[in-house]
């Protein structure tokens, strides 16, 4: 029983291993982008420092957001991270904290960006500081820049585009490491009030190019419910969103084929009654 149990830990061991080699580009932020198959360009929420810069430009008040994801049900894959965006001089603000890992290698960013809209286009820049630290081992840092933009082609349909790490930015002894660098492109189509449909092209510079799609529906005033799938690596995702007030909660599940479940929350408050519109 023993060495059964040794063989099954190393196996599972060695999918995981694949599965982070294979997840090369940065994740997309928040529970409702990880719901709707990890969609980020064309999601408008309290998150768009970290998703599209671009919809910055479209903040109406302030608001503020924790979030919270543990991958593959790990003890020691977890993320926290804080968000906050707000309205200033004809566009919006944005700024977040985040942390992945544990003692043996953790990840530090903080965010800032700017959005501005003019006349029917969204564009946004935003900055980004990442320090990377190994048990035992010196830390690294590095500063990114990353743009976006986004346009209503017609009244229910919008196309948006992020560029992340746009000058290709390295870390580590002797700038040996590379930081993912990638382009997504995205649409939004609304063929009824209630309901929404992302679909998504995202190619890293290293890696293949991954396929996304979600599907929102607002089910009841108060309650989303939301569906989705990415190609690399094949994951396929559930979630739902309750609105109550001033609050707002989402949870995203992730599922891949050979490993454990991944899960997602964030929790947003806004002093207004939170009502939101995606990619206007």
């Amino acid at each position: 029983m023993k060495y059964l149990l040794f063989i099954i830990s190393l196996i599972g061991q060695l999918l995981f291993a694949t599965y982070l080699q294979a997840q090369q580009m940065p994740v997309s932020a928040g529970a409702e982008s990880r719901a709707l198959g990890h969609v980020r360009v064309s999601v408008d929420n309290v998150n768009n420092v970290l998703n599209n810069p671009s919809l910055l430009g479209q903040a109406k008040k302030i608001q503020f957001s924790a979030n919270y994801q543990n991958l593959f049900s790990s003890s020691f894959l977890h993320a926290i991270s804080a968000t906050a965006q707000g309205v200033f001089f004809k566009g919006g603000w944005g700024v977040a904290w985040q942390r992945f890992g544990s003692a043996l290698y953790s990840e530090h960013r903080l965010s800032w960006g700017y959005g501005h809209q003019l006349e029917g286009v969204s564009l946004g820049v935003s900055g980004q500081y990442l320090q990377m630290q190994a048990q035992g081992e010196r830390s690294f840092g590095a500063f990114l820049a990353n743009a976006g933009v986004m346009t209503r082609l017609y009244p229910k349909l919008a196309l948006g585009a992020v560029f992340h790490n746009i000058f290709q930015a390295k870390a580590g002894e002797n700038l040996s490491q590379q930081i993912p660098s990638f382009i997504a492109i995205g649409l939004l189509y609304q063929p009824y009030d209630k309901v929404r449909i992302h679909t998504e092209i995202e190619k890293e510079l290293l890696s293949k190019v991954a396929l996304k799609a979600g599907l929102a529906w607002e089910v009841l005033p108060a309650l989303d419910l939301r569906a989705g799938f990415v190609t690399e690596p094949f994951l396929t995702s559930l979630g739902l969103g309750l609105r109550s007030g001033a609050f707002l909660i989402d949870y995203g599940v992730s599922l891949h084929p050979m490993l454990p479940l991944s899960h997602a929350l964030s929790l947003s408050f806004s002093p207004q009654k939170n009502k939101k519109t995606h990619a206007q």
